[in-house]
């Protein structure tokens, strides 16, 4: 996961999408390589998420896949199936992390709390989703987590904006930030793929002024 770690972390943004229609996929994951965003987490939320992950893996490789909304084993088999790099799930759960672990999965877990981090960091995940990140403290919270927790790189997903991602961008315990401002529900829907573009440039201008990318 280093490299991948590092790949991600230059870019700084992690878009969240729940693909409804498999026939969203590819075009989707055009539009975020060519902005410079190699990574993209497909929420296990529809029917087409594991078939959309294993169109983007073929077609795709370079592309940075990972399965989101992960709640059991059978979840994490075959989203690594589909050609996921690393599993996320909203919250950290003892039983899971272990199955991870055994098998070799990297995991992602949603933290909010300091008994949480300090639960999935003295079992071995040192990146782990802070989430949700507005409701949890944001950027203030992570400036007290970080003087506690130092070896922990954090993803925070939750009420991210265009409006506040360079201020969670400039955290260097952030190792980027998470959320579909780049492709939300209503223009995947209407297939406004220019309009997807734009947004990644705006999304691209700012994680430069951060110092990402």
């Amino acid at each position: 996961m280093t490299e991948i770690n590092a790949r991600i972390n230059r870019c700084g943004v992690i878009p969240v999408i729940n693909i409804k229609k498999t026939e969203w996929a590819l075009p989707l994951a055009e539009i975020l390589l060519e902005a410079g965003f190699p990574a993209l987490e497909i929420t296990l939320r529809s029917d087409a998420a594991l078939e959309s992950m294993r169109l983007i893996h073929e077609k795709y490789p370079e592309m940075i896949l990972s399965a989101g909304t992960v709640f059991y084993p059978e979840q994490a088999e075959a989203a690594m199936a589909a050609g996921a790099n690393f599993l996320v799930t909203p919250g950290y759960e003892a039983n899971l992390a272990a199955y991870c672990k055994e098998k070799g999965y990297a995991l992602v877990p949603g933290c909010a709390s300091p008994s949480e981090i300090q639960t999935a960091y003295v079992n071995g995940i040192s990146v782990q989703k802070f989430f949700p990140a507005e409701l949890s403290g944001g950027v203030a919270a992570l400036k007290l987590f970080s003087g506690a927790f130092r070896d922990v790189k954090f993803v925070p997903t939750g009420g991210i904006s265009l409006s506040n991602l360079g201020s969670y961008l400039k955290e260097a315990c952030v190792l980027a930030c998470g959320g579909s401002f780049m492709a939300p529900a209503g223009l995947l829907e209407a297939g406004d793929w220019d309009g997807i573009r734009a947004l990644c440039k705006q999304v691209a201008s700012i994680a430069k002024e951060a110092g990402r990318m």
